[in-house]
């Protein structure tokens, strides 16, 4: 898959699940109602987040990050950002999906 697929196929996992990966305020890879980030979407249904929960994608093990379609902390954080801005401010789904398709746009020029 290339950037602009992992933008696209990740914003359909998000919509498809109804909304954030989220605990309080605090954001998650993985949170108690089953939902995942914008990068929990892409580590198996199985895999223990918790001993990361907190972190940015920046401080994620190699292991973790080899999980990921692409090995790419730069492009990973910019599709952190996107879930996490738009939980953290409330916006709603349909903002969360028009700031991926401007990323999809970016990383697809």
């Amino acid at each position: 898959m290339n950037r602009a697929e992992i933008v696209e196929e990740t914003k359909k996992r998000i919509l498809a699940q109804g909304g954030y990966s989220l605990e309080g305020r605090s954001c998650r890879y993985s949170s108690s109602d089953g939902k995942r980030c914008a990068v929990g979407v892409w580590l198996p249904e199985d895999f223990d987040t918790s001993e990361f929960e907190g972190a940015s994608v920046c401080g994620l093990q190699s292991e973790v990050i080899n999980i990921l379609p692409i090995d790419d902390k730069g492009f990973w954080v910019q599709v952190q950002n996107i879930h996490d801005d738009c939980a953290r401010e409330g916006f709603g789904l349909d903002d969360f999906a028009k700031k991926m398709d401007a990323l999809k746009a970016r990383v697809s020029l």
